[in-house]
C-alpha cells in the first residue's frame, strides 16, 4: 500500500477505475465510493469507511458516531491484509 498526498481542492480519482471518489467543492467534499475505495480520511477525521473495515472492527453499519481514528485504522494488526 502507498499513501498519497493530494493537493488540497483536487478531487481523488481512483487509479483503478478512474471513478472520483472524493470531489472538493467551494462548501465540502463530497465523497462517491467507489468498490476499490476502503476509507477515506483528511487531516481531521475518518470520513468514510467501506463495509470491511467495518466488519474488521466491529461497527454496525449504520453507526455514524463512532471512536475510531485513521491511527486506529492504520495500526490494526489485520489492516494490511484487507488489501489482499
Amino acid at each position: 500500500m502507498k499513501s498519497i498526498e493530494i493537493p488540497f481542492k483536487e478531487n481523488i480519482v481512483c487509479p483503478f477505475c478512474q471513478h472520483v471518489t472524493v470531489e472538493m467543492s467551494e462548501e465540502e467534499l463530497q465523497i462517491i465510493p467507489c468498490e476499490h475505495l476502503v476509507y477515506a480520511a483528511t487531516d481531521t477525521s475518518l470520513e468514510y469507511r467501506a463495509e470491511i473495515i467495518n466488519k474488521l472492527f466491529g461497527i454496525d453499519s449504520d453507526e455514524e458516531n463512532f471512536d475510531l481514528t485513521l491511527n486506529d485504522l492504520t495500526e490494526h494488526e489485520d489492516f494490511e491484509k484487507i488489501f489482499n
